[in-house]
């Protein structure tokens, strides 16, 4: 009898003890360890972890959801159309404190664009999926953007040609790989021909563009470059000559307003003169002696 009693308590100790060790990863066990301590959860949802603190400047959506994944202990998967991965999307300015899950996400969904959803059950699964960006390949000419770099100061100093030529093409397209990265989500693929002189990109339309942007703005030859200068000269006289004679015309409408009031004062100067020479003539008839009449 004693030995089955001790059994049953020994049961008794260990089935808490248990639940504590079998608990998952970040996942708050049912009795936790002396010191232990569990990151907070709102009660409204078993998903809405919340995270005490969150410091992305810059990363990759893959790192992003990791740490939320790893962090809160969630199941936490995502869906990615074909041919796609998370690498090359980049998360930037993600920081705070005491922020839910759902709060992430709907940041992430505003930024990103993604969509994301919960299968409820007795263990919650968040779904995340990026929407599908379509590359196309396009081929550009780099010939007139590297002549136009070959000039600039910093690289026309290098008086190996072919080290001029390799530090240019170099940087162009570290150039056009950072437009590329920030002209939209995804990763871009870049390469240049260099005996062809040709980039082959494939990216994302909204890529394609601020690339061909960029080229747009390097290949305007210097010839154009003194058309527009001049163009913006004339038009800042003309815009000059505008201003001048905007005044002139001011000044002579002021000139001719100060004629008419000086015609005025003028008339009224003569009538003062008429009238005060009316009342000197009357004072002097008034005081004048009158002359005796001479009897018949």
């Amino acid at each position: 009898m004693r030995n089955q009693t001790l059994v049953v308590l020994a049961m008794l100790i260990a089935s808490p003890l248990a639940t504590c060790l079998a608990a998952a990863p970040g996942e708050p066990a049912g009795m936790p360890l002396p010191g232990q301590q569990t990151q907070p959860r709102a009660p409204k949802a078993a998903w809405d972890y919340v995270f005490s603190s969150l410091d992305f400047e810059k990363a990759s959506l893959d790192d992003v959801v990791r740490f939320l994944r790893e962090t809160s202990g969630l199941n936490i998967v995502m869906l990615w159309p074909p041919g796609q991965t998370g690498e090359g999307i980049e998360v930037s300015g993600l920081h705070g404190k005491n922020m839910s899950l759902p709060q992430v996400l709907e940041i992430l969904e505003r930024s990103l664009g993604i969509d994301y959803k919960v299968v409820k059950g007795l263990s919650p699964v968040i779904q995340i999926t990026l929407p599908y960006f379509e590359k196309v390949v396009q081929v550009y000419d780099l010939g007139p953007a590297i002549s136009r770099l070959m000039t600039e100061p910093a690289f026309a100093r290098m008086e190996d040609p072919d080290v001029r030529l390799i530090a240019v093409t170099d940087n162009l397209l570290k150039l056009l790989t950072s437009v590329a990265e920030l002209a939209g989500p995804g990763k871009p693929f870049l390469q240049i021909h260099k005996e062809s002189s040709l980039l082959v990109a494939r990216a994302t339309q909204a890529q394609q563009e601020g690339i061909s942007q960029v080229l747009d703005q390097l290949t305007k030859s210097q010839e154009q470059a003194k058309k527009d200068q001049q163009l913006e000269e004339r038009q800042k006289k003309a815009s000059s000559w505008e201003s001048l004679s905007y005044a002139r015309q001011k000044l002579e409408q002021a000139r001719l307003e100060l004629e008419q009031e000086l015609t005025e004062l003028r008339k009224q100067n003569e009538a003062l003169r008429a009238e005060m020479e009316r009342l000197v003539a009357q004072l002097a008839r008034e005081a004048a002696p009158e002359v005796p009449k001479q009897p018949q």
